[in-house]
């Protein structure tokens, strides 16, 4: 939706938020810029090194607000808008929707934050019924088909911003079909960095999973992700 469909306006939206900021504020340290996928990515990521010198990403944050408000300027909205944000109540997305609200408001946007309960929220969601949206995916498997083709491809199933770049798509069906592992990442870093460029979503940071055991408990290990290796098999109580 308009503005939002200017190019202009989503990479100033995209600089403006302060990541190292958030992950303080609203995770209390559990979360993190690229651990170790930058774009939700796991090994074929772009190095955090990079990551740490890319517009949105990088510190101190003056140069990204500078930049940000130039950009609004010259999309026609020097002193800013006011914008709509679909936002889930409790699970950390309340506390971070307000943040967000904060963040934009340095460079004019005016943000409009709607909490909604699950059920009313994966309505909106489902429907694309907002301006913008807080979503936090949890891929069930370490792979690029699932973590980033459904979010940015033509169509696809949780497209849910309507993006579509012949570009992008082009490598994604690439790298999908490239068997070779360093050839492949090769193609997951160009498009990550083509997701940077068109900003449609402002990726802010991963969370990182925490587990609470008492001492008896021996033989668990957590596999990558949220819902992988969560098997009991090898896990036994110490006397």
């Amino acid at each position: 939706r308009p503005p939002f469909n200017d190019i202009r306006v989503r990479r100033a939206a995209h600089l403006a938020i302060d990541r190292d900021g958030l992950i303080k504020a609203v995770t209390f340290g559990a979360g993190a810029i690229n651990p170790p996928g930058g774009l939700g990515l796991h090994a074929d990521s772009i190095p955090l090194e990079e990551l740490r010198k890319l517009p949105g990403w990088r510190q101190p944050k003056d140069q990204d607000i500078a930049e940000a408000k130039r950009l609004l300027a010259e999309a026609g909205y020097p002193s800013g808008f006011k914008a709509g944000h679909v936002n889930r109540g409790g699970s950390g997305f309340a506390s971070r929707g307000v943040f967000i609200k904060d963040q934009l408001a340095k460079i004019g946007i005016d943000v409009q934050l709607s909490t909604l309960e699950f059920g009313s929220y994966q309505v909106s969601l489902l429907k694309k019924d907002y301006d913008t949206i807080n979503y936090g995916p949890v891929p069930l498997i370490e792979d690029p088909d699932v973590k980033v083709v459904p979010y940015f491809r033509t169509g696809a199933t949780q497209n849910f911003s309507n993006f579509s770049d012949p570009q992008l798509d082009k490598v994604l069906d690439q790298q999908s079909a490239t068997a070779d592992p360093v050839q492949r990442a090769k193609l997951v870093q160009e498009a990550q960095r083509r997701i940077q460029d068109q900003a449609p979503w402002s990726v802010i940071y991963h969370l990182m999973a925490q587990m609470g055991a008492w001492k008896e408990v021996r033989g668990y290990h957590p596999g990558v992700g949220l819902y992988n290796n969560q098997k009991l098999d090898t896990v036994w109580l110490a006397p």
